[in-house]
């Protein structure tokens, strides 16, 4: 159910194409980028960008992040880009079901320079968008 929100292990490479499409860091290419990553239509807005193997059988470590919160997190502090991934270790649990532990690196966040309260309300939104997806599987 995971993987039909955030793609497959063989779609990492999607976002990576988009993101070496930007040639500048303008408003135009920035709008560039957020129309592509739109057309991909994440459900959770969510997107799988790493699949490091896993020691345990049936689990998958999953490193997934959303591009448009990024950006957004982004625009107030360029250090915030530590903070904007999420890892996920999905297991089935016998006799059906799924068991996810997560990471949020977005609740390790420094917000000292945050003035007006953007970068953490940006990370409450990533947060409320992680939570939401955990529910849905």
């Amino acid at each position: 159910k995971l993987y039909s929100s955030i793609g497959k292990p063989s779609h990492v490479g999607k976002w990576q194409e988009v993101s070496k499409s930007i040639i500048s860091y303008d408003d135009d290419s920035r709008e560039s980028f957020i129309k592509e990553i739109e057309k991909l239509g994440r459900r959770h807005g969510f997107m799988i960008l790493i699949v490091p193997p896993s020691p345990l059988s049936l689990t998958d470590r999953i490193i997934l992040g959303n591009p448009l919160i990024a950006i957004m997190m982004l625009k107030h502090d360029s250090n915030a880009g530590l903070f904007v991934l999420a890892e996920e270790l999905v297991r089935e649990v016998e006799g059906g079901g799924t068991s996810v532990g997560v990471i949020a690196g977005s609740s390790k966040l420094d917000e000292d320079g945050d003035e007006k309260g953007e970068l953490k309300k940006a990370a409450e939104i990533l947060n409320g968008k992680l939570k939401a997806l955990c529910r849905w599987i």
